[in-house]
């Protein structure tokens, strides 16, 4: 019923509102395209930032070909499918992480993990693991890592607020933190 369709609504605003600020800009054709190139794009920029300081430049070159040109992602990404915009979002998030710690770039990363969320709660072991694995592997006190981690999640918790008021002010009602809500179902099934 309405529920149901408004929560599925709120479990994939972070894809649908990009999606539709790309439709009211440039149409429905032209924005459906340029959105999906531009994240095919920005996921193979993110591998060759992450892959260039690690392996160099020829084979961070072949990493991002295999990405771009592997049949998944650009799959992913040319359907009306959420999971592309997820592993975009989690490759940037990552590529963040792994960058300079910087305050900025922790609540990004955290607000970019809060939409990999939201766009496929499946990814969420994903993160979880991620998030334990970055925290055992930061050189850092443990007061900077729990610094880093509380930046982590202010970013998240601002993402989730963001996309459940856009939830609110299109379709006037909805929960918060959708995905608690589904996470509750879920475990009631």
């Amino acid at each position: 019923g309405a529920l149901t369709a408004t929560l599925v609504f709120a479990l994939t605003i972070g894809f649908l509102t990009v999606q539709a600020v790309a439709f009211a800009l440039l149409g429905p054709e032209a924005g459906y395209l340029a959105v999906r190139w531009l994240l095919l794009a920005v996921a193979v920029a993110t591998v060759v930032a992450i892959a260039t300081p690690r392996t160099g430049t020829l084979p961070a070159l072949a990493l991002a070909a295999a990405v771009g040109l592997t049949p998944w992602l650009p799959r992913q990404l040319l359907w009306t499918h959420y999971d592309g915009f997820a592993t975009v979002y989690l490759l940037v998030a990552v590529g963040l992480l792994l960058g300079p710690r910087r305050p900025w770039r922790l609540l990004a990363a955290g607000a970019l993990l809060g939409l990999v969320g939201n766009a496929n709660l499946g990814y969420a072991v994903v993160i979880g693991t991620g998030v334990a694995a970055w925290w055992l592997a930061v050189p850092a006190s443990r007061r900077e890592r729990a610094r880093g981690l509380v930046a982590l999640g202010a970013g998240l918790i601002a993402a989730e607020l963001v996309l459940s008021l856009t939830v609110r002010l299109l379709v006037g009602s909805g929960p918060w933190f959708a995905e608690w809500v589904a996470i509750r179902t879920a475990l009631l099934l």
